[in-house]
């Protein structure tokens, strides 16, 4: 009986190590897109650069996000050696989501 109760604790215990050992590798993991817009709000002067450009934008009628924006940006990157291929929706998604918090009034 008292082995019965050894081999008893000593499987809770286990059960109990695995399952807490499992709750400690399950952190939440950040979007791809939230860590572009955290690196955008990092660099607080050209995020300011891009919301006077789309500020231009606008007023021509034009959204920031246009086609021709997302083709000129594409290349700039490739220029300048970043971007290898074509920046991603979440490139793009972390950009939209940084300036609506920087400069709202842009579209």
């Amino acid at each position: 009986m008292v082995k019965m109760h050894k081999i008893n604790f000593f499987l809770v215990a286990i059960c109990l190590y695995c399952f807490n050992g499992s709750i400690a590798f399950a952190q939440p993991t950040q979007q791809t897109w939230q860590q572009y817009r955290d690196g955008f709000l990092e660099e607080n002067s050209n995020l300011e650069q891009r919301c006077a450009l789309g500020k231009s934008e606008n007023n021509k009628g034009l959204s920031k996000f246009n086609n021709a924006y997302v083709e000129k940006i594409t290349k700039l990157r490739f220029q300048a050696g970043i971007g290898t291929e074509k920046p991603s929706q979440s490139f793009f998604s972390g950009l939209s989501a940084a300036m609506a918090k920087v400069c709202p009034e842009v579209w």
